[in-house]
């Protein structure tokens, strides 16, 4: 069997949907592979060497891929090939892809929203449901795609919980309800209610789409929707980052660059902001596990996860908290002092 690379790229993605990998991964690796097919030809499979891997890359670096697109593009390929050795259409000996290292990128200080300016930026949110968007991300630190998948039946004002599906795990969380979320819920969905056609229904997103939006350009740069009166209940908000983005610049936050690239700030930045203030002001109460707290808000597998993405390392940390100041070492003190005394 010849087994050309072409064939071994649609075997191999539908052997990915059929486990169960997301849709967004899957089509990661489409078109990587196809990329890579462009590049090197639809040759065997077990022909493919080190050589054309080595081509593969330097043509992204060569368009100017970032490094993390670089490290995206190399682990589609190596899990690729990983399967070929697995189906031994390829000798493990032969892998083009083993022991190659992953670029190394610079990394940028992502913004993080000071915890003091969480009101103005709520109040820079243009509509309420640029509002809500903007609560949800700060009290609840929830992910865009989590934010999609709101229905009003996940919401219980009375027991202070909301049921949130996290995407990442496909697991269901009953996450609870605070204050300042309660007063930013009740606002929104006496609004909801009041501009949408009909009765609200147990079904209908949370965070809707409006009716007849039309996209336009603002003089910021940002293209945003145009709302009509209306919500369509039955049909989520798809872009629930544009409402982000849009209070940011509100508050006088930036996101683009001197060259009006985007800076790609969005729900991950409510999310981050929220985590490290949240973080402070437990740790400023003196509880133990603060980290611990955070990360389940954030749903991480990961505590180092959690420590990377707050902008923390916790060991540091608590060594400067407990030494900057203090005796190192205090018995050795003691016992100098005492032999002090006895001399």
């Amino acid at each position: 069997m010849a087994n050309m690379l072409s064939d071994v790229i649609d075997e191999y993605l539908v052997a990915r949907r059929s486990a169960g990998y997301r849709p967004n991964t899957v089509r990661n690796d489409d078109f990587n592979l196809h990329q890579l097919l462009e590049v090197v030809g639809n040759i065997q499979v077990k022909n493919v060497t080190y050589r054309h891997i080595d081509s593969f890359m330097s043509e992204g670096a060569g368009r100017g891929l970032s490094a993390s697109t670089l490290n995206l593009r190399l682990a589609a390929v190596s899990g690729f090939f990983r399967f070929c050795v697995q189906r031994r259409y390829v000798a493990a000996a032969n892998d083009p892809t083993a022991n190659r290292r992953p670029y190394k990128s610079a990394k940028r200080t992502r913004m993080r929203v000071p915890v003091v300016d969480f009101a103005r930026l709520l109040d820079a949110a243009p509509d309420p449901r640029d509002r809500i968007v903007v609560a949800l991300g700060l009290y609840l630190l929830l992910r865009e795609s989590e934010i999609r998948l709101l229905r009003i039946r996940d919401v219980n004002l009375a027991a202070g919980s909301m049921d949130v599906l996290v995407v990442k795990s496909a697991k269901a969380d009953t996450m609870p309800i605070c204050t300042e979320l309660d007063t930013e819920l009740r606002r929104w969905m006496t609004y909801y209610a009041e501009h949408t056609p009909r009765s609200l229904r147990p079904n209908d997103a949370l965070v809707p789409a409006w009716e007849r939006s039309k996209i336009q350009r603002q003089p910021d740069g940002l293209y945003r929707v145009a709302p009509s009166v209306r919500f369509m209940p039955d049909r989520p908000y798809s872009t629930p980052h544009r409402s982000v983005q849009a209070a940011l610049v509100g508050a006088g936050f930036v996101t683009h660059d001197a060259d009006g690239k985007s800076l790609r700030e969005g729900v991950h930045t409510l999310r981050r902001s929220a985590a490290r203030a949240r973080f402070d002001a437990l740790s400023e109460m003196g509880v133990d596990r603060a980290l611990r707290h955070v990360q389940a808000m954030l749903h991480h597998s990961q505590i180092s996860t959690t420590e990377l993405y707050i902008g923390l390392d916790a060991d540091r940390t608590a060594r400067d908290t407990m030494l900057r100041g203090e005796v190192m070492f205090p018995a050795a003190v003691k016992a100098a002092a005492i032999r002090k005394v006895a001399g």
